[in-house]
């Protein structure tokens, strides 16, 4: 069975609603430079993945619900065409930022005189200090399986995930929003098959978030946790969008069986 970073799994997939509405402001708030007759929409998310030692950009931009010449982002000094598709998901084999480090964050459409500027900070490292049983075994004769985390500093809340390691499974997972707590139990529910609500045996990935200023979800991930989880700090006049900075913690593993 071909491993996977379980963080981007499947399920319900939220992809395309959640960047259209979801979350967040920067440090500031954001600012913008002058009122505009269009109205905009933007997301971005700038990740740091400790499992994978990646670095992630995802960023939407549209105008009117709708891809524009003329539009592009600046992550601190780099300048990003957005392009005919309205986004652009990138993956950096290098570290791109700095944990606690304060990103200055700019989009503008040219053609309308239009500037939005925020800035948003990168958590610090953090991962997943125990985890119960502490064999990686588990049965459904034994206590419910908990995980433990160190604190990430500039985290806003943080998000745990258990979800199987083989592609296709029947198995669910299952994500919880942990808000500022650093610990979590997760149900029997995320090993059992809904058709028939037996153990699906597999490898289980675990991984936790730890998100700033809210969440959003890259559109290759799915949580199955409704967006209204997470407040929109961005929601003007002319722009509704999301500033979001993540960091992932290295995986733990739980090997699931039936009695």
């Amino acid at each position: 069975m071909a491993e996977r970073n379980i963080v981007w799994a499947r399920r319900v997939v939220v992809g395309q609603a959640i960047l259209g509405l979801a979350v967040i402001a920067g440090c500031g708030g954001g600012s913008l430079n002058r009122p505009s007759s269009a109205s905009y929409s933007f997301s971005i998310l700038l990740e740091k993945n400790l499992d994978t030692q990646s670095d992630y950009l995802s960023l939407e931009f549209l105008r009117n619900d709708s891809a524009f010449a003329g539009g592009f982002v600046v992550v601190d000094a780099e300048t990003i065409r957005v392009g005919a598709t309205g986004r652009v998901d990138t993956t950096f084999a290098k570290k791109k930022w700095l944990f606690t480090h304060t990103v200055a964050i700019k989009a503008v459409d040219t053609s309308k005189a239009f500037k939005y500027q925020t800035s948003v900070v990168i958590p610090d490292s953090f991962g997943i200090s125990s985890l119960i049983p502490n064999t990686h075994q588990w049965q459904p004769n034994k206590a419910n399986p908990r995980i433990e985390w160190t604190g990430s500093a500039g985290a806003a809340g943080y998000l745990a995930a258990i979800m199987p390691r083989g592609q296709g499974s029947a198995a669910p997972g299952q994500a919880v929003v942990a808000g500022s707590s650093r610990a979590q139990t997760f149900t029997p529910t995320a090993f059992n098959n809904p058709q028939n609500n037996q153990i699906v045996p597999d490898v289980y990935y675990i991984h936790v978030v730890a998100y700033a200023p809210t969440f959003v979800v890259r559109p290759d991930a799915n949580y199955g946790i409704p967006v209204t989880s997470f407040p929109l700090t961005v929601d003007t006049k002319e722009i509704t969008g999301a500033v979001s900075a993540a960091v992932v913690s290295a995986r733990d593993t739980l090997s699931v069986s039936p009695l």
